[in-house]
């Protein structure tokens, strides 16, 4: 994926993150034969279970009232699946956390 791409999916998870509230964010990074998964996480506010299944979804967004669109999230995954990737968001523990994988390439 180039490095274009790249910035935008985790400009987008950086954003959203920014906009709930989180002070950090933890990037990992493993490489395997199938490719590279990373994991992004953050202590900001968590995500109610009745959001988790629209978080992707084009247009949702809890920040309406604050200039929030409810693209960043479709966006990135968008780029991630047009790449043959996929970006996921985790079960729910005391961070929110998305997981990204990339085929090798």
């Amino acid at each position: 994926m180039s490095a274009e791409k790249t910035l935008i999916v985790f400009s987008k998870l950086a954003d959203n993150a920014l906009h709930h509230h989180a002070k950090t964010l933890r990037l990992s990074v493993v490489r395997e034969n199938a490719g590279v998964l990373i994991e992004v996480s953050n202590d900001g506010d968590p995500i109610s279970e009745q959001n988790r299944d629209r978080i992707f979804d084009a247009f949702f967004t809890t920040r309406r009232d604050s200039g929030g669109t409810g693209m960043g999230l479709a966006i990135a995954r968008s780029v991630m699946t047009s790449r043959g990737g996929f970006i996921a968001l985790r079960p729910a523990m005391d961070r929110v956390t998305f997981e990204l994988g990339l085929p090798p390439g």
